[in-house]
């Protein structure tokens, strides 16, 4: 099963995050849906702009991810970029990055070095990997991606 989930709270070192799920399918985590409002209000507060993915039927490397919006976090469409057509082919490690840990998130160290997007209906992290790319990881809601979210 997997699960988009963002920061909304957090003490002020980070240590202890507060995770609210955002969006899920399959059975080890319920199913939320969360509307395009709803979720984009969410994630506009997140702190440092971090968006956390699980994915238990993803490979290892793609269990648990970190998203963290660098650029103009406030007024990004998470929905869109997230869910709908992941753009991990604009602003690669300028506007955004992805880490394999929270603490890597918040500490802006040890970013995926391997990104790709712009695939219509293919979402978040298409085939973006930690050394290279990585097919078939990605979530999202209008086409055939992982199930269990």
């Amino acid at each position: 099963a997997a699960c988009a989930s963002i920061v909304t709270q957090a003490s002020s070192s980070y240590t202890t995050p507060k995770w609210v799920p955002v969006y899920a399918k399959g059975s080890s985590f319920g199913t939320v849906t969360k509307n395009k409002a709803e979720f984009n209000a969410l994630a506009q507060t997140a702190k440092l702009g971090i968006v956390r993915r699980e994915c238990t039927d993803c490979v290892a490397t793609h269990n648990d991810v970190y998203f963290r919006r660098k650029k103009n976090p406030e007024s990004y469409d998470y929905w869109d970029g997230l869910l709908i057509t992941w753009r991990g082919d604009v602003g690669f490690h300028t506007d955004f990055d992805i880490y394999s840990s929270y603490d890597d998130a918040i500490k802006d160290k040890n970013p995926w070095n391997a990104c790709n997007g712009n695939d219509p209906g293919v979402g978040f992290p298409r085939d973006c990997g930690p050394t290279k790319l990585v097919g078939g990881q990605w979530t999202g809601i209008r086409r055939d991606a992982r199930h269990n979210y």
